[in-house]
C-alpha cells in the first residue's frame, strides 16, 4: 500500500530528490529484491533521519513496518526540535530539557506513520546481531563520523549477505564545505588506524582535537545562516559549540569530519568488496 497519500505535504516539499534513470532504477529493483511489499525477504535500517525527502523513493517502496532506525539519543531541545520536524517520534523520550533519552526503543514514525522500531544508538555501534539487515541506508551522516571507515565495516556487519547500502551525502560545492579539499581514502585508513591502534585518549586527539581548528577555520558556516553574518562571526559562533574532552561528545556529531566525492565514495564500497548498482550527482 500506499503508505503517503498524495495530499501529504512531504510529497510536495522542494526537497524532494529525483533521480536520473538509471540510479531510480538501480534503486528499485534494490528495493524490491531486499524489503519491497512483494519479493522483499527482510528488513531495512536506516541510520541517522528520519529523511522526509527520501518518501516518493525508499520509504513508499517498502513493505509496511519494514524499516527500523537508529539514532544517537538526543541531549538537548535544539536536537530534540529539529527531530519532532523531520517527522520523528521523540516525546516520549524527553524527560526535561537538555536530558539525554533515557529509552532505547520506540515507533519509528514519519507523518505519522509507523515505518518500524526506532533505536537510540550511535551509529558506529549498533545493538544488532550480525547480518540482520537486507537494506542499510544513511542519509547525510557519514560526514559526521570522525572514522568513517569503522562505520562502514559496522554497517556491512549487520547488512545481510547479496543486501544492498544506500548512501547520500552532500556535494561540498553546495555546502559550507566549498573550500576544503575532498578527503583520500589514505586519510581515512589513518583515521581507522588510529582508532584502533591508539588508546582513547590520543585516538581522540588525533580524530577530534588535532582536526577542529582547521575545519573551523576553512568551512564557511555563515552560508548555513544566509549570509546574514560575516564568515569570522559564523566561526565563532561554531567553535562555541565544541566540547573540551571525550566525556561530552556529542557535539563530534555537529560537524563534518570529512569531504566527500563520487570518486571516494566507490573507493570505499571496493574496500568493503561491493559492487557499486548506481550512483547520481542530484542538483540542490
Amino acid at each position: 500500500p500506499n503508505l503517503y497519500p498524495a495530499a501529504n505535504p512531504f510529497f510536495t516539499d522542494p526537497m524532494t530528490l529525483e533521480l536520473k534513470p538509471h540510479m531510480d532504477d538501480a534503486l528499485k529493483v534494490a528495493l524490491a529484491k531486499s524489503v519491497g511489499p512483494s519479493d522483499g525477504v527482510g528488513r531495512a535500517l536506516e541510520i541517522g533521519g528520519p529523511t522526509p525527502y527520501l518518501g516518493k523513493l525508499i520509504y513508499d517502496k517498502m513493505a509496511t513496518g519494514a524499516i527500523d532506525n537508529v539514532v544517537r539519543p538526543l541531549v538537548d531541545s535544539y536536537e530534540i526540535e529539529a527531530f519532532k520536524q523531520r517527522g520523528g517520534f521523540a516525546e516520549s523520550c524527553v524527560e526535561g530539557d537538555g536530558e539525554q533519552c533515557a529509552v532505547y526503543t520506540q515507533p519509528y514514525m514519519l507523518n505519522d506513520v509507523s515505518l518500524g522500531t526506532q533505536h537510540f544508538a550511535h551509529g558506529a555501534e549498533l545493538p544488532f546481531e550480525d547480518e540482520t539487515y537486507a537494506f542499510v541506508m544513511s542519509s547525510h551522516n557519514l560526514e559526521h563520523y570522525p572514522n568513517p571507515l569503522k562505520a562502514l565495516l559496522e554497517w556491512d556487519r549487520i547488512l545481510k549477505p547479496g543486501g544492498y547500502m544506500f548512501l547520500n551525502l552532500p556535494d561540498p560545492r553546495y555546502t559550507y564545505d566549498w573550500k576544503r579539499k575532498v578527503s583520500d581514502m589514505s586519510e581515512l585508513i589513518k583515521c581507522f588506524h588510529a582508532e584502533a591502534v591508539m588508546d582513547e585518549d590520543r585516538a581522540f586527539d588525533y580524530l577530534v582535537k588535532d582536526r577542529i581548528e582547521g575545519i573551523l577555520s576553512i568551512s564557511t558556516y555563515n552560508s548555513l545562516m544566509d549570509n546574514k553574518v560575516d564568515e569570522k562571526e559564523a566561526e565563532d559562533m561554531w567553535r562555541s559549540r565544541v566540547g573540551n574532552d571525550r566525556g561530552d561528545d556529542s557535539w563530534i556529531d555537529k560537524f563534518h569530519w570529512h569531504v566527500y566525492d563520487p570518486s571516494l565514495v566507490e573507493e570505499l564500497y571496493g574496500c568493503l568488496g561491493y559492487e557499486v548498482k548506481g550512483m547520481d550527482l542530484v542538483a540542490p
